[in-house]
C-alpha cells in the first residue's frame, strides 16, 4: 500500500476515534506528522487530548514491504511489557489494537497500532544515507560507558527471560529527555527462544553477528546479540565507521574469520579488548553473557563517577563462563553508591585532619619538654629522623625549632623545672601514651573503613 493512501485512511480513523481514546494524530500541513520509518513499521507522532503538550509515538504495522502475523505482533507487544516492567531502559508500551480495513484496489489489509512514549533519536540518516550523531557526549567514552549499562541492563533482561532483540543497532536506541537515560525500544524483530536457539535469519547488516549472516545458519543464541552490541560500541567509538570500512556501511571483510578489528580510534585499549571480545567471529570466543561484559566494562568506570550497580544484573550462567562473576564484582570497589562512599570519605578525612592536628600541638609541647630536660634538642631531631608518621615528624622538628629559638633568646628560664627529673621523666610516659593513643585511633579508622568497604561491596 502506498503511504499516501495509507495516510488518508489513517486520517479516517482517527476521526472516526477508532485509533486510542483520548490521543489523536499531529498533524503537519494537514497530513499525519511522521516521525520515522523502517523495514516493519512506519511511526506517528500522536497528542494527548487533554494536555496538547503531551507527544507520544504511533507505530503502526501492516503498510511495509514486509509482512507481519498476528503471532509476531502479539509477540512483539508482550516482549515489551515484559521488559519494560521489569527494566527503566525500554522504551515504554501504553496501548496496542488491530484494525482489518477494506482499501479500495488492496481488499481487506490487517493494521496493527502500538501506542507508545515519545523518545529521541540518537542517530540521523538523510536522503543521501550521510549519518550523525545525534548526542554529542557519546563521542567520549565516559559516556559511552554510561550508554553501554543502560543499554546492558536492557539486555540482560531480555536474556534472562529468553528473548532475544535480534536487531540491536544505533537506529533502535533512544534517548529519554525526562529521565535522561538511553532506552532500547524496536522489538520488532525480537523472539522467544525456548530451546535455547533461534533459526530464522534476521539481521542488519553490520550488525548482525556471522552465525546470522551465514545461510545455512545452525541456529544463534544471544552470543548474537552481544555480537551486535559491541558493534554498535565499536561505531561510537570509531566515528560511526564500521570495522574495516570508511564509512556507515558494513564491508565484506567484517564477515570473514581471518579478520582481526581494527581497535576503535576513539576508543581506550581496555575498551578495545572488550568490545573485540564482543565482537569475535565464533560464538563461542565472544562473552557468554551480557553480565560478563557489563563486569568488564565497570572496571573501566571512571573512580570520579557515580559508579554502576553489576550486582542485580541475572547471572546467566554458560560453559565458557571465564570466572566467577561474584569474585569479580568483589573486586570492584565502586560498584556501590559512590556518592553517598564519596561524602563519607571526605567528612572521615575532615575529622582526620583535625585529630592530626590536635595531636600535633599537644606532641610539640611534649616535645619541647623532654628537649629542656635534656638540655639539647638532639633527643627530638633522632626522633624526627626515624619516624615514619608525618605528624610526629613534624611535631619533633617544630618543637626543636623552638627550643632553639627559645634557647637563642634566653627565654627558657620557665622550662629550668623540667630539669628535675622527679617531674620532668614524667613527661616521657605521658609522651610514648599520647603516641600510642594516636596509633590505636589510626588502627580503629583504618579497621572501621575495610569493614565499611566491605559491607558496601557485599
Amino acid at each position: 500500500m502506498e503511504v499516501e493512501i495509507f495516510e488518508k485512511i489513517l486520517l479516517q480513523l482517527d476521526r472516526n476515534g477508532q485509533l486510542f481514546y483520548g490521543y489523536e494524530l499531529s498533524l503537519d500541513n494537514d497530513r499525519p506528522k511522521m516521525l520515522g520509518m523502517g523495514g516493519f513499521s512506519y511511526v506517528y507522532e500522536m497528542v494527548d487530548k487533554d494536555n496538547p503538550q503531551n507527544t507520544y509515538a504511533l507505530k503502526v504495522f501492516g503498510i511495509s514491504k514486509h509482512n507481519i502475523t498476528p503471532d509476531q505482533f502479539f509477540d512483539t507487544v508482550r516482549i515489551q511489557k515484559l521488559l519494560m516492567n521489569q527494566t527503566e531502559y525500554v522504551v515504554a508500551l501504553i496501548d496496542n489494537t488491530e484494525l482489518t480495513i477494506e482499501v479500495s484496489g488492496y481488499g481487506p489489509v490487517k493494521l496493527y497500532f502500538v501506542l507508545m512514549e515519545k523518545v529521541c533519536e540518537i542517530i540521523h540518516k538523510d536522503k543521501f544515507k550521510n549519518v550523525s550523531l545525534l548526542r554529542d557526549e557519546l563521542f567520549e567514552e565516559k559516556n559511552v560507558i554510561k550508554f553501554a549499562f543502560e543499554v546492558g541492563k536492557t539486555l540482560s533482561e531480555a536474556h534472562e527471560n529468553k528473548i532475544l532483540h535480534r536487531d540491536i543497532k544505533l537506529e533502535n536506541i533512544f534517548w529519554d529527555e525526562e529521565r535522561e537515560c538511553y532506552k532500547v525500544g524496536d522489538f520488532g524483530v525480537s523472539r522467544f527462544i525456548e530451546e535455547g536457539f533461534a533459526l530464522t535469519q534476521v539481521m542488519t547488516s553490520g550488525y548482525g553477528a556471522p552465525e546470522v549472516e551465514k545461510p545455512d545458519v545452525d541456529g544463534y543464541n544471544e552470543t548474537s546479540d552481544i555480537y551486535s552490541f559491541g558493534i554498535t560500541l565499536y561505531l561510537l567509538l570509531n566515528d560511526l565507521k564500521f570495522p574495516g570500512s570508511t564509512g556507515y556501511f558494513s564491508h565484506p571483510v567484517q564477515y570473514t574469520p581471518e579478520f582481526n578489528f581494527p581497535a576503535p580510534v576513539n576508543a581506550s585499549p581496555g575498551m578495545s579488548r572488550i568490545i573485540n571480545k564482543m565482537c569475535q567471529y565464533y560464538c563461542e570466543d565472544r562473552y557468554q553473557s551480557v553480565a560478563e561484559v557489563l563486569a568488564d566494562i565497570s572496571l573501566l568506570a571512571d573512580e570520579e563517577d557515580e559508579g554502576y550497580d553489576c550486582e542485580n544484573l541475572p547471572d546467566i550462567a554458560t560453559v565458557t563462563f571465564r570466572e566467577n562473576l561474584e569474585a569479580r564484582i568483589k573486586r570492584i570497589p565502586f560498584i556501590s553508591k559512590r556518592a553517598e562512599r564519596k561524602r563519607n570519605e571526605q567528612e572521615r578525612k575532615k575529622q582526620n585532619k583535625k585529630t592530626t592536628f590536635r595531636f600535633t600541638v599537644l606532641m610539640t609541647l611534649l616535645s619541647l619538654f623532654i628537649i629542656a630536660g635534656f638540655d639539647n634538642c638532639l633527643p627530638m631531631v633522632v626522633i624526627a629522623v626515624i619516624s615514619v608518621k608525618p605528624a610526629v615528624m613534624v611535631s619533633s622538628g617544630a618543637s626543636a625549632m623552638i627550643w632553639l629559638l627559645l634557647e637563642h633568646w634566653d627565654w627558657t628560664k620557665w622550662l629550668d623545672w623540667v630539669g628535675n627529673w622527679t617531674l620532668g621523666l614524667l613527661i616521657i610516659p605521658i609522651y610514648l601514651f599520647v603516641r600510642f593513643l594516636y596509633w590505636i585511633l589510626l588502627y580503629d579508622d583504618e579497621v572501621d573503613e575495610d569493614v565499611r568497604m566491605d559491607e558496601e561491596v557485599n
